[in-house]
């Protein structure tokens, strides 16, 4: 909804990957590493989030179309799921570096 006519530029060093987000000049950042799952039932690898630094986006977005208290709440679970899914997506293509 918020994020979808966003640029995205995906990158990975080590076990670190990170999703970079383009709106008019501005840049937004979702970082997650990826740790080995340690069930012996489900192996393989989790991403983890570990930092979210989107605000430049967010009053990007506010600017274009103004963001009520409720509307916070809905973007951060987009931003969450939507970097998630692009992650996923990329590994899923085979377009790690």
């Amino acid at each position: 909804m918020y994020l979808k006519n966003l640029s995205t530029e995906i990158n990975k060093e080590g076990n670190h990957i990170t999703v970079e987000y383009s709106m008019n000049e501005k840049k937004g950042t979702c970082k997650y590493i990826e740790k080995p799952s340690m069930s012996k039932i489900q192996p393989g690898v989790h991403l983890l989030l570990m930092e979210v630094g989107m605000s430049d986006i967010i009053e990007e977005i506010n600017k274009i179309s103004p963001l009520k208290d409720d509307d916070l709440l809905t973007l951060q679970m987009e931003i969450r799921e939507d970097s998630l899914n692009r992650i996923i997506l990329w590994e899923g293509q085979g377009l790690q570096k």
